[in-house]
């Protein structure tokens, strides 16, 4: 019996049909879309790029204030300004605020009359929600059977942050 000869490539493949090479399987239009909502889901995507917490500084803050009843304030002018600290009682002038009222706007938050020192309120936090602001504030009491003055105080916190338009939600805890 004859002996095969070793047949070169191109020998081997002469007169057959090439099999098919099989299909490449990249990122198809459905695998897209789920990597894209994986990334979404972990950089936190917002509806709006607005959304977040608000950078704001401190204006004015103190144990006798504006007011001797609780009361938030959004004051977006220096009318309004004037105004609120006339509300609080005789006497209570407004302190001097410069501000461009086009950009800023001030965020009040007034404890009302509490019966001694120790008490004292301060916003921690604003924080934007679509077309909502929401302000967080603390009040800070004294410890009990600790030594304060005895006057009445009333305690007062107020912020710049930038001007906003919408409805503005307050929570003192």
């Amino acid at each position: 019996m004859p002996q095969a000869q070793p047949q070169s490539p191109a020998q081997r493949t002469a007169g057959m049909t090439p099999a098919p090479l099989p299909a490449r399987r990249g990122l198809g239009a459905r695998s897209l879309v789920l990597l894209a909502c994986g990334v979404l889901a972990m950089t936190g995507c917002r509806s709006n790029p607005a959304d977040g917490e608000v950078a704001f500084a401190r204006k004015f803050s103190g144990p006798i204030g504006m007011a001797d009843e609780a009361k938030n304030a959004v004051v977006k002018s220096q009318e309004e300004w004037r105004a609120l600290w006339a509300a609080g009682g005789p006497g209570r002038v407004a302190p001097p605020v410069e501000l461009d009222w086009s950009k800023s706007m001030l965020i009040a938050v007034a404890l009302g009359s509490r019966p001694s020192g120790g008490f004292s309120v301060m916003i921690e936090k604003v924080t934007r929600e679509g077309s909502r602001l929401f302000v967080t504030a603390r009040e800070t009491r004294p410890a009990p059977d600790s030594m304060q003055t005895t006057m009445v105080t009333a305690p007062f916190d107020c912020v710049e942050l930038p001007r906003f338009e919408g409805r503005v939600v307050f929570t003192v805890e």
